[in-house]
């Protein structure tokens, strides 16, 4: 059985990826917008379509039911009755989206209560909510406005590539379909989400860079003073703080000894580009434990201040990367301080670190 729904968006998304690609291949850093704002208005109207049809899919498959307007249990509508009586009697097989289309002018939600209701049947992160939301506000300035300065086109370049990597890895790849075209689509995904990540991380770092490790290197000198060297040897650890401006998003990282003396990455300094911020935590889980969140907007004013957990050891966020400002929504905010920046604080973080070090149990290493 065709799922003629989904053949739609599919067709919306490739639609995207190729005016996205020819928009990257003829102006990539946005210098010429009189030429290539006609390729990103349509791949961006192509995207907002394909994830509204997407979604209704999604929402489809757990109920079709739902994604109709003002449907009411004790007063179906008769096009629904005749659909599923024809079904039961074996005299169709099509999906009930296309029945319905056929058979009447029943509309669906709009994109706005689309969102909503995928978003928490399928517990989507806030992060790619907040990108979807936003998607849909961009394409309404897009055909009216346009984009005006290379600072709007970046942050809509990491949106855009956001939610490229939400649809290959939680769509796509989760869909019973022709399999040669979605490898060929994953493909595609892969090589523009790469592009357009990478244009949005090299201007923020770019126009961050001294303030970045102008942080990283405040942090990293507090780890060396007495008070946390003396607490490293109560805990019987072994352990440094050191930068690594060379690595994507990464710029600094806490190693710790494991008992065979090989060191292992426990803590890192991550950016946030979305987010203006910088997130301490741990280097490998994606769900945490987040130690700290350093907005750099707040880290600018005079009263310099930054988001501490409140937990011991951490505070473990699911998909922490995803979440968007978690640390100020609940049910997350509870476990963060807002609290001055300086070294009493960020001493108490580094001892977070230092203590979660202190938990962690590591695997035999068998060859």
């Amino acid at each position: 059985m065709k799922i003629y729904l989904f053949d739609n968006a599919i067709d919306s998304f490739e639609w995207s990826l190729r005016h996205l690609r020819t928009f990257l291949e003829t102006d990539s850093n946005f210098e010429n917008p009189d030429i290539s704002t006609t390729y990103l208005k349509q791949a961006i109207l192509c995207l907002n379509s394909a994830l509204e049809l997407f979604f209704k899919e999604r929402i489809s498959a757990i109920n079709p039911l739902l994604i109709y307007e003002h449907i009411e249990i004790n007063n179906l509508p008769q096009v629904f009755i005749d659909y599923y009586a024809k079904q039961q009697n074996g005299e169709i097989d099509e999906p009930l989206y296309n029945y319905v289309i056929e058979n009447t002018e029943l509309h669906t939600i709009d994109y706005s209560k689309c969102i909503e209701l995928y978003c928490s049947l399928y517990s989507v992160a806030q992060g790619h909510k907040k990108n979807f939301i936003e998607l849909n506000g961009i394409r309404n300035k897009l055909t009216h406005l346009g984009i005006k300065s290379q600072e709007e086109y970046y942050i809509l370049a990491g949106r855009i590539a956001d939610i490229l990597n939400y649809v290959h890895y939680n769509i796509i790849m989760k869909i019973d379909y022709l399999p040669t075209r979605l490898e060929n689509i994953c493909l595609e995904i892969f090589n523009i989400e790469s592009v357009l990540s990478n244009l949005e991380e090299s201007i923020w770092r770019i126009a961050n860079e001294s303030r970045i490790e102008e942080i990283c290197n405040n942090i990293i000198s507090y780890s060396n003073c007495e008070e946390i060297q003396k607490y490293l040897q109560e805990k019987k650890i072994l352990a440094s703080f050191g930068s690594t401006f060379d690595a994507d998003y990464v710029y600094s990282i806490y190693t710790m000894k494991r008992d065979d003396n090989e060191d292992t990455e426990i803590c890192s300094i991550y950016g946030s580009v979305q987010n203006n911020a910088l997130f301490i935590s741990d280097s490998d889980l994606n769900d945490g434990p987040v130690f700290a969140i350093l907005p750099l907007i707040d880290l600018n004013s005079k009263h310099p201040r930054f988001y501490i957990s409140n937990d011991e050891n951490g505070t473990n966020i699911p998909e922490f990367q995803g979440q968007s400002d978690f640390w100020k929504e609940k049910p997350y905010s509870a476990h963060f301080s807002y609290v001055p920046y300086g070294k009493n604080k960020i001493i108490e973080m580094l001892k977070k670190i230092i203590n979660y070090m202190s938990i962690i149990e590591f695997k035999p290493f068998t060859p």
